[in-house]
Parts: structure tokens; sequence; C-alpha cells
């Protein structure tokens, strides 16, 4: 499958397939091509299911599996062309609380889903999803995901017939288990909020999708591309959905940090800096310090980083809530 070219009639197996970001893939992928959608929840698998039907997509198929399980995730694999790895325990607290099995999904899981694909003989291509929290981790979820990202480079060198990439972003605020999300149904859930300055960025599940597809495509193998995102301060949400909670201030729980970075300094190094996205490559790596333009570094932080706009935010709460 050479470079740029388009997913079509191909076989795409999608990990963590009924999740939010997997989901919309999957709907984005079946016009084209045959997607295989692996997860561990057989209820959801079901509902999705439904809405395929719903909306006459047959090209489609499901199977029931955990991360961990190599010889179920080679069986899946079987007749495969496109792996998307979205599968992952995701929630910074829970990781947090349970270390053990954040390293278990995250990194052994990605490990395996790896050792896997290399004895298909059909994989041409794999894209993992990473995150910003990547980038000079706090927290045990963002030091799992730069492991994962190590992962996946190392394996590109072992096996270079097997395009291998990934792709990281931030939060992805219309998902159904963001925490905007939940606070947009329960606003009266707001306790309060960790820090006056605490900010994220934040994308949308079909700038996700476009990303992915866009790497999946055009993406040089053992590279990770990162696109500029915008920023939220979170005191402006509250603001608007619990006003009286905002000078609640909690505290910074452990891992959390009060901004995101989308490059860690170090990574700089190794970056190419384009007009929307950042591509990193270890290839690349020149030991000098790059000249970067203000304007742009001031992106990397989402504590200086340009933001959404008061009514691009009122937009957002008003679809989301119209979405429950």
């Amino acid at each position: 499958m050479p470079l740029g070219e388009p997913m079509k009639k191909k076989t795409v197996l999608i990990t963590g397939g009924t999740g939010s970001l997997g989901q919309a893939l999957a709907f984005n992928l079946a016009k084209t091509n045959h997607v295989r959608i692996y997860s561990r929840n057989e209820e959801k698998q079901f509902y999705l299911s439904e809405k395929f039907k719903k909306n006459n997509l047959d090209n489609f198929s499901f199977v029931i599996g955990d991360i961990q399980d190599e010889l179920n995730m080679k069986k899946a694999m079987h007749g495969v062309n496109i792996i998307i790895h979205t599968a992952a325990m995701k929630d910074l607290i829970y990781c947090e609380k349970n270390p053990d099995q954040c390293i278990k999904n995250n990194i052994i899981g990605s490990q395996v889903l790896l050792n896997a694909a290399s004895q298909t003989g059909s994989v041409e291509r794999i894209c993992g999803i990473s995150t910003d929290k990547a980038a000079a981790p706090s927290s045990t979820y963002g030091a799992s995901k730069l492991i994962m990202e190590s992962i996946f480079y190392d394996f590109s060198k072992i096996f270079p017939n097997i395009r291998t990439t990934v792709a990281r972003f931030g939060n992805m605020i219309d998902s159904s288990g963001s925490l905007i999300s939940y606070w947009v149904n329960n606003p009266k859930s707001i306790y309060g909020l960790s820090d006056p300055n605490i900010s994220r960025f934040f994308f949308t599940i079909n700038e996700a999708v476009e990303l992915v597809n866009q790497v999946v495509s055009t993406g040089k193998s053992g590279t990770v591309t990162i696109p500029f995102m915008k920023k939220i301060q979170i005191k402006d949400v509250i603001q608007k959905l619990n006003p009286q909670k905002v000078k609640n201030i909690t505290g910074i729980k452990p891992g959390e940090k009060i901004s995101e970075h989308l490059i860690s300094s170090d990574e700089l190094l190794f970056a190419s800096i384009g007009k929307k996205v950042i591509v990193l490559s270890r290839e690349e790596e020149s030991f000098l310090v790059k000249k970067i333009d203000p304007k742009v570094s001031k992106n990397f932080d989402s504590s200086t980083a340009d933001s959404f706009s008061n009514s691009e935010i009122d937009s957002i709460l008003l679809k989301l809530k119209n979405k429950s």
C-alpha cells in the first residue's frame, strides 16, 4: 500500500472499537472498507451493530476479546490490512489509582498487539492513538502512553515492511466519556476547580477521525503526528454550567497538571513544525536547539495556546446538551 494511498477496499481492525473514537472511525471507514471491531464489551457491540444496520452499512464484523490475549488478537487479525489501536485505559485518576492495570492495558496490551501483527503476514499499516499527556508526563497514564509510543517506534525499526505510526492529541471534547460531556448533563456534579489556571487542549471527534485517516494514509513509519489544538480554561466551562462552584478550589490531584503540552522541550530536537501539525521523527535528531517562531511555540503549551472563543464554547456546550 503506497504512501498517500487512501483506505479503500481494505480490512481494518479497530481495537477499542466501541469507544467514542473507535465508533466514529468505524462509521467513517465502513463506507469504503470492511471494518472489524475488537472490544471487551458485548453490550456496546450489540448497540453499535444496530447503529450500523440503521445506517445501511454491512461492511463490519465484531470480535469479543481482551487486548492482552495474544492468541485471540491473532485470530482477530486474520486477513487484516490496517490496524488502528484505540484500546486503552484512559482515565487519569483511575490510572493513578490502578497503575498495574494501566500498565497491563496500555503497555503490555500494545506489545501483545504488535507481536500478533508481526505474525499475520497481511498487516500493512498500524496506527496507535496517544495523548498530549505523553509529553513530559507527570501521570501514570501519560507515562504509559509515552512508553507505548516508544514501543511503536521500536517495532517500526524491526518490521520496516509494516508502516507503524502514532497520532497524539488532546481531549476529545464531544466524546461520551469526556468530563465536559458529563458536566453538561450533570452540572450539579461539579464540585469545584482543581486550580484557577487549569487549561486543556481540546479536539473534536471529527477532527480526530480526520487526523487518524491522514496519519494512516500519509504518515511516515516511526513518526508521531501531533495537531495544533485550541485550549479551554476549565473555569470558563464551570462558569457557564455551575458558576457558584468556580471559587471552590479543590487542589491538583496526583498526576494532574495545571497545563498540558503538545511536545516536551527535549522532543523539539527531533520535531518538524508545520502549519497544522508537528511530526516527531527520531531519524531526524540533530541535537541542535531549533529557533522556533514565538507565535508558533506559544501553542505548544495550553496555558499560552490560542483559545476557543466564548461563542465557540457556548456552541460546543449546546451541541453536547442536544446530543444527550
